[in-house]
Formats: structure tokens, C-alpha cells, sequence
């Protein structure tokens, strides 16, 4: 099973855009917090690209913005793709299927609410 759960916090402003064939996509960052081990010890952060798709992509881009927390349910994708020197690289991507709001963002007051689009079927290799 491919699933991802991330708590964490908008990095970036989503970047919006439609493909050739129209459907809305929204890439951006987020950063997801370690757990320290040690009393202590400072707090370090993984940071994530994103992307997500349809009605997703666009109720990310009109309710998101850097600096917002979040919680993204998702799933890994590997990309490859050839470089100049002809030698293939991989490249891990985060695809979000559900993006919500968390209870720690008090700017959305009753709007606290998630989005969820089932394009999980959908193969949205090299459209980013």
C-alpha cells in the first residue's frame, strides 16, 4: 500500500496551472516537523514538493498560502526522466489526495474543512 500522512505547514504561495488538456494543477512545499529525541534538542524539519490535481489543485490555490498549516493524505510517485549527459534520474513527489485544514489554524474559524478528489486512478506522470 503507497500512503502518506503529513502534518505540517505551507513553505511556498501555491503555484497554479492548467495542463494542455485542462486540468488544474497546483505544486507547492510544506515543511513536516521530526520528533526530537533529546530534551533539547532543536527542532528540525523535512521539507516535501506537492502536487495535486482537479478540484484539489484548485481548493489548495483559493484557501492555502505560506505559512498555513496543513494535513496532506497522499500517496508517493517515483518519476524518472534522461539528463543531458543521458544518464536516468529518479525523483520522488508527493501526490496529495486529500489536503485540509488543521485545528491549530484558527484563520479559517467555521471554514474548517477538507478537500478530497478521487482522481487516485489517474496516472499524472510527466505532467508537472
Amino acid at each position: 500500500m503507497n500512503k502518506v500522512i503529513f502534518l505540517g505547514r505551507f513553505v511556498t504561495d501555491p503555484e497554479f496551472s492548467m495542463n494542455q488538456s485542462g486540468m488544474a494543477i497546483c505544486k507547492f512545499r510544506i515543511a513536516v516537523d521530526r520528533a526530537c529525541t533529546k530534551q533539547g534538542d532543536d527542532k528540525k524539519s523535512d521539507f516535501f514538493q506537492i502536487a495535486t490535481f482537479g478540484k484539489t489543485a484548485e481548493f489548495v490555490n483559493k484557501y492555502f498560502c505560506k505559512g498555513k498549516p496543513c494535513m496532506i493524505e497522499g500517496k508517493i510517485q517515483n518519476n524518472n526522466y534522461t539528463d543531458r549527459d543521458g544518464k536516468t534520474r529518479y525523483q520522488d513527489q508527493i501526490i496529495a489526495d486529500n489536503v485540509s485544514f488543521t485545528l491549530s489554524d484558527t484563520t479559517k474559524g467555521q471554514n474548517q474543512q477538507q478537500y478530497s478528489q478521487n482522481d487516485s486512478q489517474n496516472d499524472f506522470t510527466g505532467m508537472f
